[in-house]
């Protein structure tokens, strides 16, 4: 098959032109952060710099601080500074513009709410700072609670926090929002043990470190996100993500530098556009290491690590028709390892077990499909003395029968038109079969 050169062209460039994405969102967050990388105030006088000691509180692990923290945020002054120290709080703390949470302390959660509440509602919130403390929650089964939760705001930091214990809901939640930075933030050992798909608020139940939803110029980086799991109850009676960073309907987002293990899948984007994810370590998946879905496009995925995802290393597939078309995104310079070892007590994924380093999973229905992909320059290897991965690339077609269910395109090359992605320049090492473009073999 020929390509176009000026898709060739295009294609090549949107990795280096996106890679922009990051420097122009982090030119464009307002930092006021009077707190040292080690945790403490800088010289100058906290007072001077907008951050201050709120009056009656008490971090001795029994007092109830609610009242005094909600009345230090609400009084104007910027954001307050917790001092080492646990802070027990009976209610989630709403934080206003120009105001955070900075510090050392842990604020722990008593009831079965959110920790850090941001709602700006029909009004947009801004500069909000939320820097260097812990956060924990007392553990509920089937919890609906995240650990902050902040929607339609700018200007926003979340930084050097350490996150633990919750369970089946978003950790670090942004929703409409733009201007932000989520960095060097370590979220880990929460739990999924629902067995109903849909939340009381209507949102699917999804245990994701970062979540973010239509979001905009916005970073994270640096971050550790490590033991989001489920408990195989959950895995087998719902479709639930456990996913380490979860972009969905957002742009201009740069996801870099991040360490994500033990988690469902490192990270899932679905519709979004115009992303860079570069340079994340992803090791040891019970799905997939990046999962690439729902019309997303033209987004460059490069110089990733993803070791011992148990389904791929990538997939990338059509989603939901309503998306649109999966186009024009860039899968290039990444090394994927040792891949397709599935858990046997795990439910499959319903398009079969790929065992793959990078599936592609294309409806036939044009208005459908995942096309003009440029994929190049991967590594994909299995080093192991029994090997799991079975393809370096496999392409499928899916088609539909009277039912509704999926089946593979038995004869995709008698129709030339469903070729349009560019798959070339791939190393494959130690798995049988380096390029495959049938799905007539695939293990169900």
């Amino acid at each position: 098959m020929t390509y176009s050169l000026n898709f060739e062209r295009y294609t090549l460039a949107l990795a280096c032109s996106l890679s922009l994405v990051h420097g122009m969102a982090s030119a464009q967050i307002d930092s006021h952060n009077p707190v040292t990388a080690s945790g403490q105030l800088a010289d100058n006088d906290v007072l001077q710099t907008g951050v201050f000691v709120p009056p009656g509180i008490i971090g001795d692990g029994k007092a109830d601080n609610t009242n005094a923290l909600q009345e230090a945020l609400n009084a104007g002054r910027g954001p307050i500074y917790l001092p080492a120290g646990k802070y027990l709080l009976s209610e989630s703390l709403r934080i206003p513009s120009h105001s955070g949470v900075q510090g050392v302390g842990t604020l722990y959660m008593l009831a079965d709410q959110p920790v850090l509440v941001c709602e700006g509602g029909d009004q947009e919130l801004t500069d909000i700072n939320i820097q260097g403390i812990t956060i924990e929650k007392k553990w509920k089964s089937q919890s609906e609670a995240e650990a902050i939760i902040i929607q339609n705001a700018s200007n926003i930091r979340l930084s050097g926090l350490n996150i633990t214990g919750i369970c089946s809901v978003p950790v670090i939640d942004l929703v409409d929002c733009r201007q932000f930075s989520v960095s060097d933030c370590y979220i880990h050992d929460c739990l999924v043990d629902v067995l109903t798909q849909v939340r009381s608020s209507g949102r699917a139940v999804d245990l994701l470190g970062v979540s973010l939803m239509r979001c905009s110029f916005g970073q994270v980086t640096g971050n550790r996100i490590e033991n989001l799991e489920a408990t195989p109850e959950s895995l087998n009676s719902i479709d639930c993500q456990t996913d380490g960073i979860s972009p969905m309907l957002s742009n201009n987002i740069a996801i870099s530098n991040n360490t994500i293990r033990n988690v469902g899948e490192g990270i899932d984007m679905r519709a979004c556009e115009a992303c860079t994810v570069s340079n994340n370590a992803i090791e040891d998946c019970y799905h997939f290491g990046i999962k690439v879905i729902h019309g997303s496009r033209l987004n460059a995925i490069g110089n990733n690590s993803i070791r011992n995802a148990s389904l791929a290393g990538f997939t990338l597939y059509f989603g939901e028709t309503r998306f649109g078309p999966n186009y024009g995104n860039v899968v290039n310079g990444n090394v994927i390892t040792n891949t397709g070892g599935f858990p046997e007590d795990i439910k499959k994924w319903k398009y079969g077990w790929p065992r793959a380093g990078i599936e592609i999973v294309n409806d036939s229905k044009p208005d459908n499909s995942v096309h003009r992909y440029l994929i190049t320059n991967n590594m994909i290897v299995d080093n192991q003395k029994a090997p799991t991965c079975k393809y370096g690339v496999i392409e499928r077609f899916i088609e539909w029968d009277d039912e509704g269910k999926p089946h593979d395109l038995k004869n995709p090359h008698d129709d030339d038109k469903l070729f349009t992605n560019r798959i070339s320049n791939n190393y494959v090492f130690g798995i049988s079969k380096k390029d495959y473009r049938t799905g007539s073999e695939v293990t169900p």
